[in-house]
């Protein structure tokens, strides 16, 4: 009796100790392969979406900046046959600013979590870094991939809406930043 007891009691410190592991994990991977996790304190949407968990060593990483009503998780499920075709790494933070780019601020600090969780987590050719942004989404590529060329080696936007100021005048964009012009 006393070892069922003593199993008992073991089994339910190892339940109780995965449970709180669990509880406290920010990340989930979904059937597709795609993990999400949870980056930053916004009090906003603060998912990034990657595929392939870990990364892939050597080859190429790509941030891409989903368009006004996207997020990250939405926006890879586009890019997941490429990356898997081609097999590079496909990251795909959730922005603010591709809604409007009044909430620049608010992204900047996510940013930088998102880049550091990626230097700190993924494995990936740390010489052939790209983002890139449709619509809304090049705002943040405009904004965002300028402040690390140390980290970017080329960032490019599709139809990317830069509010001139930041009322009704749009333009419309397309082709790579150079952050040095």
């Amino acid at each position: 009796m006393k070892i069922i007891r003593d199993s008992a009691f073991i089994l339910c410190l190892l339940f109780l100790t995965l449970r709180l592991l669990v509880a406290d994990d920010q990340t989930q991977v979904k059937t597709n392969g795609v993990f999400i996790v949870t980056i930053g304190e916004r009090k906003a949407v603060n998912e990034m979406a990657i595929y392939p968990q870990g990364g892939i060593a050597n080859r190429p990483l790509l941030m891409m900046a989903h368009g006004n009503g996207g997020s990250g998780p939405k926006e890879i499920e586009a890019w997941l046959d490429l990356a898997k075709q081609h097999n590079f790494t496909i990251v795909c933070p959730t922005f603010l600013s591709s809604v409007q780019s009044m909430h620049v601020p608010e992204d900047v600090p996510y940013f930088k979590d998102c880049v550091k969780w990626i230097e700190d987590n993924l494995q990936y050719d740390k010489n052939n870094v790209y983002m890139t942004g449709f619509s809304g989404g090049g705002f943040a590529v405009w904004h965002l991939a300028t402040m690390r060329p140390d980290f970017f080696l080329k960032d490019c936007f599709s139809r990317a809406v830069i509010m001139q100021d930041n009322t009704t005048t749009r333009i419309y964009l397309d082709g790579p930043i150079n952050p040095f012009i």
